[in-house]
């Protein structure tokens, strides 16, 4: 299985917007890192991301680069790098038998 795995973007601070939406440095960062995949030939059978606004928007930049359609990114939040490792590994496996996964996992 191929794991490809990618920590959202930052988001705009709570005060600015409560909801964090990526930043427009990190929405662009993301939009470079989607290009090198492309380059690299990187193909993916899912797309799964932490449950926050920041890792959809960073998981649905790199699904659409990819060629993956946004209605099958996955969203769970055992990826929210919270420690909950057994957790996010259980629902990983759930995503076989694809054998190349993109996962936007989320620091606290």
């Amino acid at each position: 299985m191929d794991l490809y795995l990618m920590r959202s973007g930052s988001g705009l601070p709570q005060d600015v917007d409560p909801a964090r939406p990526l930043t427009p440095v990190a929405r662009g960062l993301a939009q470079k890192a989607a290009q090198i995949f492309v380059r690299m030939g990187v193909a993916v059978e899912a797309v799964a991301c932490a449950g926050t606004l920041r890792a959809a928007q960073t998981a649905k930049i790199m699904a659409e680069a990819l060629g993956f359609p946004e209605k099958g990114i996955l969203a769970d939040s055992s990826l929210s790098g919270t420690g909950q490792v057994e957790a996010a590994m259980a629902f990983l496996a759930r995503l076989a038998p694809a054998t190349s996964i993109l996962c936007c996992a989320q620091t606290p």
